[in-house]
């Protein structure tokens, strides 16, 4: 038993979207970059690369490593 579709053409529909606005993409960004685990994951391993295992609790509370 061999399935075939029926050849019929496709009809895609696309809405026009303006363009956001400069502080609508800042805003995007940031909850793009907030809402990323791996963003988090690679700014300690960061800070933990160039501070070191010396750093003060207020360091890594700065940096966000506390």
């Amino acid at each position: 038993m061999l399935l075939r579709s029926s050849r019929k053409s496709a009809t895609l529909h696309f809405k026009e979207q303006k363009p956001l606005s400069p502080s609508g993409q800042c805003v995007a960004g940031l909850c793009s970059a907030l809402l990323n685990p791996k963003n988090a994951v690679f700014y300690l391993t960061l800070m933990t690369a160039i501070v070191g295992p010396d750093a003060t609790l207020p360091q890594q509370a700065f940096a966000g490593g506390g």
